[in-house]
Order: C-alpha cells, then structure tokens, then sequence
C-alpha cells in the first residue's frame, strides 16, 4: 500500500503552484487500484472454491457424475455405460456424504484438517460403518466388497488432498466445506445405498434433499436455518 507519511511529505516539499498535483494524485490512485488488484488474485488462489463432485472425477479420470432424475427421484440404471461407473458414483457419493457426518463434529474436522495424509480415511471417517458401506457400494456396483473397498479408499484420499488444497486454516473452515457440497452430494446419492440409515441421518435419505426447483430450495434453507452444528463454541464469543 502506498506510504502516507511519505506521500504528505512530498505534498510540503512540492509547493510549487506549476506543480502538476493531478498527475501526482492520479499515479496514487493507479498505485492504490494495482494492490487492490493483486490482493484480490493472491486471495482468490489462496482460498479457491471447492467443488469435490467434480474435481474428485476429474482428478481421477472417472466420468462426470450423474445427477438423480427428480421425476423418479433414482438414477436410471441406463444413464450408466458400465459397472465401473456405478461403482465411481457410488463410492464418491457415500464418502463425501459419510465426511460431511464426521465432520460435524470439531474432532473430526481437525483430523481433515491436519491428520496424517498417510492414514486409511475411509475407516478414519465411516468408523463401525465402514464394512456395512462398502457392502452396500458393491451391491449397487455388482462388484466385489474388495473392490469397492479400494474404490472408497481412494476416493477418501482424493477428497482430503482437496480439501487441504483450498487451505483451509481453521476447523471450522472445513465444516463449511462440506456444508457447501452437502445438497449437491444428496443430488447425486444413490437412493439404493440407504446412508440415511447407516449414518442414523433420516434427513440424507429425504426426498426433499434430492429435488430441485424452488419450493424444495425454500425447504432446504429452512433446514440450514436450524442445523446447529456449524459452528463450533469457540466461535460465539460472550457479550461484556
């Protein structure tokens, strides 16, 4: 930022009438607009977005996800061209949903925050779930529960490499995180998988999580409205 002192400075010296102040203010305010500028880039890359439902893919080279058809609240079985696929969206789709629970909690953020890169996450994450998961992820797939197992792990990795990469600093910033990718992920669940169940979550199961349009967007505001676990205590600081 351009240095006051320095410039009020300048302003005694150059008392001159002839001197040309427009020229000199003029070259402040280009100054003053390029680190504006540069702040704006340097915070933009420092603190990207992040959508994990397309980057997780697009990291891996899996196809685009699909979205469920609100009409019959399911993902048609011939929207996907093989079982590989079935498998990639399934596995995805349970473990963002899966970290998005754990993470409700301050613990469990911290550990996406800064456990070690080296640690089995879909364990980490789903815990006694994790099993029961990976059957279901076979089951929707048709493939094997070792197969689906490795698929998840995987996907696991994948998702905390991301997150990390968007530079999170705080554990609340990796709530909101998933809080964001939270209706996106549920527009993408496979109903078949039950994880409303499995993570004792009725709401990840509701139809009305699933829909798009404005009455169901009015109902899922509602909701965030009353969702009490995004911010941690820490953060409600008591009034003096």
């Amino acid at each position: 930022m351009p240095n006051l002192a320095k410039i009020f400075r300048l302003m005694q010296l150059n008392d001159d009438p002839n001197y040309n102040w427009h020229a000199f203010f003029k070259g402040i305010v280009v100054n003053c607009i390029f680190y504006l500028i540069c702040n704006v880039l340097i915070t933009k890359k420092y603190n990207m977005p992040v959508n994990l439902l397309s980057s997780i893919p697009g990291n891996l080279g899996y196809p685009a996800l699909k979205k469920i058809d609100p009409n019959t609240q399911d993902i048609p079985s011939n929207q996907y061209a093989t079982n590989e696929e079935r498998l990639n969206q399934a596995a995805i789709t349970s473990v963002l949903i899966a970290m998005y629970k754990y993470t409700r909690s301050d613990q469990g953020a911290a550990l996406i925050l800064g456990g070690d890169m080296l640690n089995t996450w879909l364990n980490t994450v789903m815990g006694d779930t994790s099993k029961e998961a990976i059957r279901k992820v076979a089951d929707y797939a048709q493939t094997s529960d070792e197969l689906a197992g490795q698929k998840m792990e995987v996907v696991a990795g994948e998702s905390i490499r991301i997150i990390r990469e968007s530079n999170p600093v705080a554990v609340n910033d990796v709530k909101n995180i998933l809080l964001a990718q939270k209706n996106m992920i549920l527009t993408h669940l496979p109903p078949a998988l039950n994880m409303g169940d499995l993570l004792n979550d009725e709401t990840i199961d509701d139809r009305t999580n699933k829909m798009e349009g404005p009455v169901s967007t009015f109902m899922k505001n509602i909701g965030s409205v009353f969702s009490t676990s995004e911010k941690s205590k820490e953060d409600v600081k008591p009034l003096k």
